[in-house]
């Protein structure tokens, strides 16, 4: 499935000025995530442009990987934790149609 899904999310994240630079303190809303593929995307990008995930954290990024499905948040973490992205990335249960912005964006914490 990642091998259909890969390459729109690399466009998605260079639409996003993401890539190829990826921004200081750049927070991620990873929505509807299913098993993280735009996340992994990420990721490999990073790691082929030689960066790591400890220079990727000491940018200042944070990814939220967000589904509405427990089953996918699950699937999810348990990639997060096998991958040692923990630093960076977390997961959540996620309602993207929420009415509120402040309730949506506030699952950043500090």
């Amino acid at each position: 499935m990642e091998k259909l899904t890969s390459p729109p999310a690399l466009q998605l994240l260079h639409q996003a000025h993401i890539l190829p630079n990826l921004p200081t303190n750049a927070v991620l809303l990873d929505n509807a995530c299913g098993g993280g593929v735009l996340t992994a995307t990420l990721f490999k990008t990073l790691e082929t442009n030689g960066e790591s995930v400890a220079s990727a954290a000491a940018k200042g990024l944070k990814i939220i990987c967000g589904d509405l499905e427990p089953k996918m948040v699950a699937n999810v973490s348990s990639r997060i934790q096998a991958k040692g992205w923990e630093k960076i990335a977390s997961s959540q249960q996620v309602d993207a149609q929420v009415s509120s912005r402040q309730t949506l964006f506030g699952l950043v914490t500090d």
